[in-house]
């Protein structure tokens, strides 16, 4: 469908319809065609823009939101811009005329990221750094699967309760409070915290139902507390195979001129706030950058903001997604450009660290 409507417009009217756009992301008020006459050297009338404009909006590509306004783009003129970005990355031309991040955006990008060993840091350094960079709310989800564990260790708290720390590949750790069946000492939960990091090693971290029944049955001792350990173990397979997402920068959204009435802003907001939303919206990874557009976004609430996602990669393999959310009239080029580099520099970070 993309390609039949790119037949519909000649070089004129692709010129105007660039024009029109690059003035509204900037403005954000409705483009008269004086406008593009004075500030875009087309080699053309004011007439043959006004001409073009209108055709543009017969054809659905701008909207005339009152009768004496300018002209306003729209998702189907926003698709065939971006499609056109896309492109030229294989060699057509681009309504950009092509777009290079900076050199310090770059290095800004790399130095905030390749120092994070652990995986969760990366990913918390890398929304924060595309909400500072975009100005807009950002979105990564956590690797798809559990990563593999490495060991466990037992800590004493008191008499009815021990400290569980679970640590994964890349040195990610989680803590869960263990309640006791019965006292154990320091040196009965050191043993445990042995057996069942030898048996992690031996099954290299893959952590299933049939061997965690396995190491439960292998206790002569300490059953009541290795019982407990194999259950939190089931608990904590079971939340890191979940896919859960990092946000940052929502209140960006509230920057931007159409979600200054809070009335408009509220359903993005609530949404940005929702997993399963974010899940609907992102997942799954695409193969390469992938922007969704206004009504393109599976969630009503959404119909009203562009996507713009692509996956990092771990070993070469797609595991998660990094993006931004942010309204229709968006700067596509430089948005793309910036969630590429960032996706391509946090693969490198969590390949290093797997």
């Amino acid at each position: 469908m993309n390609a039949m409507l790119a037949h519909e417009l000649d070089a004129r009217k692709e010129q105007i319809l660039w024009a029109v756009i690059r003035e509204y992301v900037a403005r954000a008020e409705p483009v008269p065609s004086e406008v593009v006459f004075e500030k875009y050297p087309l080699g053309v009338s004011p007439a043959t823009i006004r001409s073009g404009m209108h055709a543009l909006t017969e054809m659905g590509y701008l909207h005339q939101p009152h009768t004496s306004a300018g002209r306003v783009p729209t998702d189907r003129a926003y698709r065939l811009y971006v499609d056109r970005l896309l492109a030229a990355e294989r060699g057509s031309a681009s309504p950009e005329g092509g777009w290079r991040l900076s050199p310090a955006e770059r290095d800004r990008i790399r130095r905030r990221l390749v120092a994070r060993e652990v995986p969760e840091e990366a990913l918390e350094e890398a929304v924060q750094t595309l909400a500072s960079l975009t100005e807009y709310p950002s979105v990564a989800s956590t690797p798809r699967g559990s990563r593999r564990l490495r060991h466990v260790h037992l800590v004493p708290l008191a008499e009815d309760r021990a400290l569980l720390v679970l640590v994964a590949e890349g040195g990610a750790a989680e803590q869960r409070v263990l309640r006791l069946e019965r006292p154990a000492s320091a040196e009965e939960l050191e043993e445990v915290s042995r057996l069942v990091s030898r048996w992690l090693e031996a099954v290299a971290g893959q952590v299933q139902g049939e061997s965690l029944e396995r190491l439960a049955a292998q206790a002569r001792s300490h059953r009541e507390l290795l019982a407990s350990v194999v259950a939190q173990l089931r608990r904590a397979t079971a939340a890191r195979g979940s896919v859960r997402f990092f946000v940052e920068g929502v209140a960006n959204i509230l920057k931007q001129p159409e979600f200054q009435d809070v009335r408009r802003a509220r359903p993005v907001l609530a949404a940005l706030d929702r997993q399963e939303v974010l899940r609907d919206v992102l997942l799954p990874a695409p193969p390469e950058v992938h922007v969704r557009i206004g009504r393109e976004n599976p969630v009503d609430d959404m119909r009203d903001c562009s996507v713009v996602a692509a996956a990092y990669r771990v070993g070469g393999r797609a595991v998660g997604v990094v993006g931004v959310v942010g309204p229709t009239r968006m700067p596509y080029a430089r948005t793309i450009a910036l969630v590429r580099y960032l996706a391509q520099t946090l693969s490198e970070t969590l390949s290093r660290a797997d």
